[in-house]
């Protein structure tokens, strides 16, 4: 006999041939777990990019003013008329505080900088220079503070 189809003595129609069955079904989730893969990974990618971004942003504008502190807490916690003063207060003390911790923070620097500059050979101590250059450009020292460009 040949191989087509076969033929039913009675009704004279052929029959269909068995359909084969698929040999690799894993191939039909293939392209749609690797989008969904590459697609995951793109998200973290860029995520990762614009968070960074934002954090370098933050360091180089640091701090927010006292009086955009204050509003956002007016507006956030309901602040009644009573508060708002003693919330005032406050946050004007805190932001002194803080700015008088900056230079403290500048002279730690310095001082480590210099530290570990003592220790190391010429060839060294350029790298280090520069890469100390480097941060100072990435994490300027806050408006107010003795730190060095």
């Amino acid at each position: 006999m040949s191989s087509s189809p076969l033929v039913t003595p009675d009704a004279r129609e052929p029959v269909p041939q068995a359909v084969r069955a698929d040999r690799r079904p894993y191939l039909r989730w293939l392209l749609p777990m690797f989008t969904f893969v590459c697609g995951c990974l793109v998200g973290v990618g860029l995520t990762a990019t614009l968070f960074q971004d934002r954090m370098f942003w933050m360091m180089k504008h640091p701090g927010p003013h006292p009086e955009r502190v204050i509003e956002k807490l007016k507006q956030d916690l309901d602040l009644a008329p009573e508060q708002l003063p003693a919330v005032e207060k406050i946050v004007h003390e805190h932001d002194a505080r803080m700015r008088q911790l900056h230079p403290l923070f500048d002279q730690n620097n310095r001082r480590f900088e210099a530290e570990i500059s003592a220790v190391l050979n010429e060839g060294q101590r350029e790298k280090w220079q520069a890469r100390i250059k480097q941060m100072h450009s990435m994490f300027p020292p806050p408006p107010g503070s003795s730190g060095q460009p």
